[in-house]
């Protein structure tokens, strides 16, 4: 089976550990950050139920500006 895997992704032997930690390491993290979000925008909701909407276009509009001025 491992052998499989390090065919279909062209890896050595000795690559296999690293690069299935990493792809663990990845995947919680993403995870985690999806089930932050979730939780965050649950809070948010029960403290101001009716501004969510402000506060994602408002965060939005705050990324845009940064991604603008890093981009010069």
């Amino acid at each position: 089976m491992i052998e499989h895997v390090g065919r279909v992704f062209s890896l050595k032997r000795d690559e296999i550990a690293p690069a299935s930690l990493l792809f663990f390491y990845l995947f919680f993290t993403m995870g985690v950050f999806v089930m932050g979000q979730a939780v965050g925008d649950a809070l948010f909701l029960k403290v101001f139920p009716r501004q969510l909407p402000y506060a994602m276009i408002g965060s939005a509009f705050v990324a845009r500006g940064f991604s603008v001025m890093l981009w010069r």
